[in-house]
Protein backbone atom coordinates (compact mmCIF):
# COMPACT_ATOMS: atom_id res chain seq x y z
CA UNK A 1 0.00 0.00 0.00
CA UNK A 2 1.30 3.43 -1.05
CA UNK A 3 2.03 5.63 2.15
CA UNK A 4 -0.49 8.35 0.46
CA UNK A 5 -2.96 5.38 0.59
CA UNK A 6 -2.04 5.15 4.42
CA UNK A 7 -2.48 8.70 5.22
CA UNK A 8 -5.63 8.53 3.26
CA UNK A 9 -7.06 5.37 5.59
CA UNK A 10 -5.73 7.09 8.46
CA UNK A 11 -7.37 10.38 8.27
CA UNK A 12 -10.66 7.67 8.10
CA UNK A 13 -11.97 8.82 5.08
CA UNK A 14 -15.62 7.31 4.73
CA UNK A 15 -15.79 4.34 2.20
CA UNK A 16 -18.39 2.57 4.83
CA UNK A 17 -20.12 -0.70 3.55
CA UNK A 18 -23.75 -0.67 4.00
CA UNK A 19 -25.65 -3.95 5.35
CA UNK A 20 -27.30 -6.58 3.43
CA UNK A 21 -28.18 -5.68 -0.21
CA UNK A 22 -25.67 -2.80 -0.20
CA UNK A 23 -22.91 -4.36 0.97
CA UNK A 24 -20.51 -3.29 -2.04
CA UNK A 25 -21.18 0.32 -2.20
CA UNK A 26 -19.67 2.88 -0.76
CA UNK A 27 -21.83 4.90 1.30
CA UNK A 28 -21.55 8.48 -0.19
CA UNK A 29 -23.12 10.77 1.69
CA UNK A 30 -26.54 12.18 0.61
CA UNK A 31 -25.51 16.54 0.91
CA UNK A 32 -22.48 15.60 -1.70
CA UNK A 33 -24.73 13.33 -4.03
CA UNK A 34 -27.50 16.59 -3.79
CA UNK A 35 -24.98 19.16 -3.58
CA UNK A 36 -23.01 18.30 -7.00
CA UNK A 37 -26.78 17.38 -8.78
CA UNK A 38 -27.38 19.25 -11.57
CA UNK A 39 -31.18 18.51 -11.57
CA UNK A 40 -33.35 17.16 -8.78
CA UNK A 41 -36.82 16.27 -9.79
CA UNK A 42 -39.95 14.18 -9.27
CA UNK A 43 -40.94 12.81 -12.38
CA UNK A 44 -43.38 9.95 -13.74
CA UNK A 45 -41.42 7.69 -16.91
CA UNK A 46 -42.84 7.60 -20.01
CA UNK A 47 -41.16 5.44 -21.78
CA UNK A 48 -38.55 3.13 -21.57
CA UNK A 49 -36.45 2.10 -24.49
CA UNK A 50 -34.18 -1.16 -25.34
CA UNK A 51 -30.54 -1.93 -23.35
CA UNK A 52 -27.87 -0.60 -26.39
CA UNK A 53 -24.13 -0.50 -26.11
CA UNK A 54 -22.95 3.21 -26.10
CA UNK A 55 -19.78 4.78 -26.05
CA UNK A 56 -20.40 7.56 -23.24
CA UNK A 57 -18.71 10.39 -21.50
CA UNK A 58 -20.63 10.12 -18.19
CA UNK A 59 -20.03 13.17 -15.85
CA UNK A 60 -16.53 13.55 -13.46
CA UNK A 61 -15.49 11.07 -16.42
CA UNK A 62 -11.98 12.24 -18.65
CA UNK A 63 -12.82 10.25 -21.38
CA UNK A 64 -15.84 8.57 -23.10
CA UNK A 65 -16.24 4.90 -21.99
CA UNK A 66 -18.42 1.64 -23.85
CA UNK A 67 -21.11 0.27 -21.88
CA UNK A 68 -24.79 -0.75 -22.06
CA UNK A 69 -27.59 1.49 -21.00
CA UNK A 70 -31.24 2.28 -21.67
CA UNK A 71 -32.92 5.30 -22.13
CA UNK A 72 -35.64 7.21 -20.47
CA UNK A 73 -38.21 9.68 -21.12
CA UNK A 74 -39.23 11.52 -18.22
CA UNK A 75 -42.36 13.66 -17.30
CA UNK A 76 -41.46 15.88 -14.90
CA UNK A 77 -44.22 16.80 -12.39
CA UNK A 78 -41.64 19.13 -9.65
CA UNK A 79 -38.71 20.19 -9.81
CA UNK A 80 -36.44 20.19 -6.08
CA UNK A 81 -33.10 21.89 -7.89
CA UNK A 82 -31.88 22.68 -11.01
CA UNK A 83 -28.31 23.93 -11.20
CA UNK A 84 -27.86 27.69 -11.72
CA UNK A 85 -31.98 27.96 -12.02
CA UNK A 86 -34.72 28.51 -9.69
CA UNK A 87 -37.34 25.64 -9.61
CA UNK A 88 -39.41 25.60 -11.87
CA UNK A 89 -42.98 25.72 -11.24
CA UNK A 90 -44.49 24.61 -14.54
CA UNK A 91 -44.94 20.76 -14.81
CA UNK A 92 -45.05 18.60 -17.92
CA UNK A 93 -41.75 19.34 -18.53
CA UNK A 94 -40.19 16.45 -20.64
CA UNK A 95 -36.34 15.00 -20.35
CA UNK A 96 -34.27 12.13 -21.02
CA UNK A 97 -32.47 10.02 -18.94
CA UNK A 98 -29.77 7.78 -19.69
CA UNK A 99 -28.68 5.29 -16.60
CA UNK A 100 -26.41 1.88 -16.93
CA UNK A 101 -28.55 -1.15 -17.45
CA UNK A 102 -27.85 -4.74 -17.64
CA UNK A 103 -26.21 -6.84 -20.78
CA UNK A 104 -29.10 -8.36 -22.54
CA UNK A 105 -28.20 -12.21 -22.87
CA UNK A 106 -28.29 -14.05 -26.33
CA UNK A 107 -31.67 -16.34 -26.50
CA UNK A 108 -30.85 -19.46 -24.72
CA UNK A 109 -27.98 -18.27 -22.90
CA UNK A 110 -27.42 -19.12 -19.40
CA UNK A 111 -29.82 -17.08 -16.72
CA UNK A 112 -27.59 -14.80 -14.62
CA UNK A 113 -28.37 -13.19 -11.20
CA UNK A 114 -27.45 -9.98 -11.25
CA UNK A 115 -28.65 -7.84 -7.87
CA UNK A 116 -30.99 -4.63 -8.95
CA UNK A 117 -28.73 -2.82 -6.25
CA UNK A 118 -26.35 -2.27 -9.77
CA UNK A 119 -29.16 -0.99 -11.57
CA UNK A 120 -31.66 1.80 -11.62
CA UNK A 121 -34.43 0.04 -13.29
CA UNK A 122 -37.08 2.31 -13.16
CA UNK A 123 -40.68 1.16 -14.29
CA UNK A 124 -42.68 2.76 -16.93
CA UNK A 125 -45.87 4.47 -15.78
CA UNK A 126 -43.95 4.86 -11.68
CA UNK A 127 -43.51 8.16 -10.47
CA UNK A 128 -39.72 8.86 -8.74
CA UNK A 129 -37.75 11.08 -7.08
CA UNK A 130 -34.35 11.50 -9.08
CA UNK A 131 -30.70 12.96 -8.82
CA UNK A 132 -29.70 13.78 -12.12
CA UNK A 133 -26.36 14.53 -13.77
CA UNK A 134 -25.98 16.56 -16.90
CA UNK A 135 -24.35 14.79 -19.79
CA UNK A 136 -21.19 16.35 -21.20
CA UNK A 137 -21.91 17.95 -24.61
CA UNK A 138 -25.73 16.72 -24.79
CA UNK A 139 -28.93 17.75 -23.25
CA UNK A 140 -29.92 14.62 -21.57
CA UNK A 141 -29.39 13.75 -18.24
CA UNK A 142 -27.29 10.34 -15.94
CA UNK A 143 -28.85 8.83 -13.78
CA UNK A 144 -26.10 6.41 -11.98
CA UNK A 145 -27.36 3.16 -10.71
CA UNK A 146 -26.61 4.37 -6.87
CA UNK A 147 -29.58 3.71 -4.96
CA UNK A 148 -29.37 7.15 -3.31
CA UNK A 149 -29.96 9.04 -6.45
CA UNK A 150 -33.55 7.34 -7.00
CA UNK A 151 -36.51 6.37 -4.74
CA UNK A 152 -40.15 6.05 -5.64
CA UNK A 153 -42.01 8.83 -5.25
CA UNK A 154 -44.23 7.48 -2.49
CA UNK A 155 -41.82 7.03 0.07
CA UNK A 156 -42.35 10.35 1.42
CA UNK A 157 -39.28 9.25 3.91
CA UNK A 158 -36.78 9.71 1.24
CA UNK A 159 -38.44 12.34 -0.70
CA UNK A 160 -38.19 14.40 2.49
CA UNK A 161 -35.03 13.93 3.05
CA UNK A 162 -33.44 14.30 -0.83
CA UNK A 163 -35.15 17.85 -0.40
CA UNK A 164 -33.13 18.49 2.88
CA UNK A 165 -30.17 17.64 1.18
CA UNK A 166 -30.21 19.41 -1.35
CA UNK A 167 -31.36 22.56 0.20
CA UNK A 168 -27.90 23.74 0.30
CA UNK A 169 -28.64 28.02 1.18
CA UNK A 170 -30.06 26.16 4.71
CA UNK A 171 -26.22 23.93 5.35
CA UNK A 172 -23.99 26.12 8.53
CA UNK A 173 -22.39 28.17 6.55
CA UNK A 174 -20.11 30.80 7.68
CA UNK A 175 -19.46 34.25 7.07
CA UNK A 176 -18.14 34.99 3.14
CA UNK A 177 -14.28 35.92 2.89
CA UNK A 178 -14.26 37.38 -0.72
CA UNK A 179 -16.79 35.70 -2.26
CA UNK A 180 -15.72 31.92 -0.72
CA UNK A 181 -17.71 30.34 2.18
CA UNK A 182 -17.54 27.17 4.36
CA UNK A 183 -19.94 24.85 5.78
CA UNK A 184 -20.21 21.82 8.34
CA UNK A 185 -23.05 19.73 7.79
CA UNK A 186 -22.98 16.73 10.34
CA UNK A 187 -24.83 13.56 9.61
CA UNK A 188 -25.85 13.02 13.18
CA UNK A 189 -27.41 15.23 16.22
CA UNK A 190 -25.49 12.44 19.07
CA UNK A 191 -23.12 9.92 18.54
CA UNK A 192 -21.87 7.39 20.61
CA UNK A 193 -18.47 6.94 23.56
CA UNK A 194 -16.61 4.21 22.54
CA UNK A 195 -13.34 2.91 23.73
CA UNK A 196 -10.72 1.88 20.90
CA UNK A 197 -7.05 0.56 21.01
CA UNK A 198 -5.04 2.20 18.95
CA UNK A 199 -1.70 2.15 18.04
CA UNK A 200 0.03 5.00 16.20
CA UNK A 201 3.27 4.73 13.66
CA UNK A 202 6.33 6.80 14.55
CA UNK A 203 7.53 8.86 11.94
CA UNK A 204 11.06 5.80 11.99
CA UNK A 205 8.08 3.52 10.80
CA UNK A 206 7.88 1.58 13.65
CA UNK A 207 4.70 1.00 16.07
CA UNK A 208 4.11 3.24 19.01
CA UNK A 209 3.06 1.37 22.26
CA UNK A 210 -1.25 0.93 22.05
CA UNK A 211 -2.87 3.47 23.70
CA UNK A 212 -6.59 2.96 24.85
CA UNK A 213 -8.63 6.13 24.07
CA UNK A 214 -12.43 7.09 24.30
CA UNK A 215 -13.56 8.30 21.02
CA UNK A 216 -16.89 9.19 19.32
CA UNK A 217 -17.08 8.72 15.74
CA UNK A 218 -19.04 11.71 13.67
CA UNK A 219 -19.95 11.92 9.72
CA UNK A 220 -19.65 14.91 8.32
CA UNK A 221 -19.30 16.89 5.28
CA UNK A 222 -17.00 20.23 4.96
CA UNK A 223 -17.93 21.98 1.75
CA UNK A 224 -16.64 25.53 0.12
CA UNK A 225 -18.83 27.50 -1.81
CA UNK A 226 -18.25 30.28 -4.22
CA UNK A 227 -20.70 33.88 -3.64
CA UNK A 228 -19.63 35.74 -6.12
CA UNK A 229 -20.17 36.49 -9.82
CA UNK A 230 -16.69 35.03 -10.99
CA UNK A 231 -14.72 32.00 -10.65
CA UNK A 232 -12.60 31.31 -7.95
CA UNK A 233 -9.83 29.11 -7.05
CA UNK A 234 -8.68 27.99 -3.86
CA UNK A 235 -5.59 25.94 -2.57
CA UNK A 236 -5.51 22.10 -1.78
CA UNK A 237 -2.02 21.52 -0.75
CA UNK A 238 -1.80 19.74 2.38
CA UNK A 239 1.17 20.63 3.41
CA UNK A 240 -0.47 24.13 3.85
CA UNK A 241 -2.67 22.41 6.24
CA UNK A 242 -5.54 24.28 4.72
CA UNK A 243 -8.49 22.71 6.56
CA UNK A 244 -8.99 22.18 10.58
CA UNK A 245 -11.51 21.61 12.97
CA UNK A 246 -12.65 22.45 16.44
CA UNK A 247 -15.01 21.23 19.33
CA UNK A 248 -15.78 23.17 22.34
CA UNK A 249 -17.75 20.67 25.03
CA UNK A 250 -18.55 20.49 28.48
CA UNK A 251 -16.53 23.16 30.92
CA UNK A 252 -15.09 25.38 27.75
CA UNK A 253 -13.37 21.51 27.02
CA UNK A 254 -11.57 22.16 23.52
CA UNK A 255 -10.37 19.01 21.05
CA UNK A 256 -8.97 20.03 17.99
CA UNK A 257 -7.71 17.00 15.95
CA UNK A 258 -4.72 16.99 13.91
CA UNK A 259 -5.14 15.99 10.40
CA UNK A 260 -1.80 16.75 9.48
CA UNK A 261 0.25 14.65 11.26
CA UNK A 262 0.73 11.61 9.50
CA UNK A 263 2.15 13.97 6.78
CA UNK A 264 5.72 13.35 8.59
CA UNK A 265 5.55 10.27 7.30
CA UNK A 266 5.17 9.90 3.52
CA UNK A 267 6.45 12.09 0.87
CA UNK A 268 4.22 14.97 -0.72
CA UNK A 269 4.63 16.38 -4.15
CA UNK A 270 5.94 20.13 -4.48
CA UNK A 271 3.02 22.14 -4.98
CA UNK A 272 1.91 22.82 -7.96
CA UNK A 273 -1.25 22.96 -10.36
CA UNK A 274 -2.67 19.28 -8.82
CA UNK A 275 -3.47 20.99 -5.66
CA UNK A 276 -5.93 23.96 -6.91
CA UNK A 277 -9.26 23.40 -7.14
CA UNK A 278 -11.49 25.82 -9.03
CA UNK A 279 -15.19 26.99 -8.18
CA UNK A 280 -17.78 28.26 -10.36
CA UNK A 281 -19.87 31.05 -9.86
CA UNK A 282 -22.58 29.46 -6.84
CA UNK A 283 -20.99 26.70 -7.08
CA UNK A 284 -20.11 24.13 -4.17
CA UNK A 285 -16.69 22.57 -4.00
CA UNK A 286 -16.62 19.25 -1.21
CA UNK A 287 -13.19 19.17 0.31
CA UNK A 288 -11.19 16.96 3.35
CA UNK A 289 -7.82 17.54 5.04
CA UNK A 290 -6.48 15.95 1.70
CA UNK A 291 -8.17 18.17 -0.91
CA UNK A 292 -11.20 17.55 -3.11
CA UNK A 293 -14.03 14.89 -1.49
CA UNK A 294 -15.89 12.77 -2.86
CA UNK A 295 -17.26 10.28 -0.06
CA UNK A 296 -17.72 12.41 3.22
CA UNK A 297 -15.20 12.15 6.04
CA UNK A 298 -15.60 10.14 9.39
CA UNK A 299 -14.19 11.95 12.35
CA UNK A 300 -12.70 10.00 15.45
CA UNK A 301 -12.68 12.51 18.26
CA UNK A 302 -12.01 12.07 21.94
CA UNK A 303 -15.16 13.99 22.92
CA UNK A 304 -16.75 13.10 26.53
CA UNK A 305 -20.24 13.01 27.67
CA UNK A 306 -22.42 16.12 27.04
CA UNK A 307 -23.18 18.45 23.99
CA UNK A 308 -20.39 19.96 21.60
CA UNK A 309 -20.28 22.83 19.64
CA UNK A 310 -17.93 21.82 16.32
CA UNK A 311 -16.58 24.18 13.61
CA UNK A 312 -14.31 23.74 11.25
CA UNK A 313 -11.87 26.78 9.42
CA UNK A 314 -10.35 26.82 5.67
CA UNK A 315 -7.32 29.35 5.36
CA UNK A 316 -4.68 29.63 2.82
CA UNK A 317 -2.03 32.21 2.93
CA UNK A 318 -0.02 30.72 -0.21
CA UNK A 319 0.29 33.17 -2.99
CA UNK A 320 -0.17 31.78 -6.11
CA UNK A 321 -1.50 31.96 -9.58
CA UNK A 322 -3.54 29.59 -11.76
CA UNK A 323 -1.90 28.69 -15.44
CA UNK A 324 -4.59 31.45 -16.45
CA UNK A 325 -2.46 33.84 -13.94
CA UNK A 326 -5.47 34.29 -11.95
CA UNK A 327 -4.45 34.84 -8.28
CA UNK A 328 -5.72 31.99 -5.41
CA UNK A 329 -7.59 33.06 -3.18
CA UNK A 330 -6.28 33.65 0.35
CA UNK A 331 -7.52 34.28 3.52
CA UNK A 332 -9.44 32.33 6.36
CA UNK A 333 -13.30 31.79 6.67
CA UNK A 334 -14.88 29.72 9.44
CA UNK A 335 -18.43 27.53 9.22
CA UNK A 336 -21.31 28.14 11.75
CA UNK A 337 -21.05 25.97 14.99
CA UNK A 338 -23.17 22.67 14.87
CA UNK A 339 -24.30 20.98 17.53
CA UNK A 340 -23.61 17.54 18.42
CA UNK A 341 -24.41 15.47 22.05
CA UNK A 342 -21.82 12.55 22.87
CA UNK A 343 -23.21 9.74 24.99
Amino acid sequence: MSRRAVLLASLAVVLAVPAAAQACLADIPLEIIAGKADLIVIAEVVNAGEPLQLQLKQPDMKQPRVGIYRTYGLKITRTIKEKGKAPAKAAGRQVEVLTPARKPQPPGAPMLFVSDQYFASLKVGASYVLILSKLPGKDQYYLPSYPKNYARAGDAEKVKAIEAAADVDKWAWGAAGDGLQVALVLRQTSVKINAVTRRQRRPDGKLAPAVRKKLAYVNAVIALRNTSAKAITVNLYPEDRFLSLSAVGPGGRVVRPDWYEPLARMDLAAFGPMYLKTIGPGEVLFVGPMGENKSGLGLNLELTKGKWLLHATYKSARKAKTEAGQAVWTGEIKTKPVAVEAK
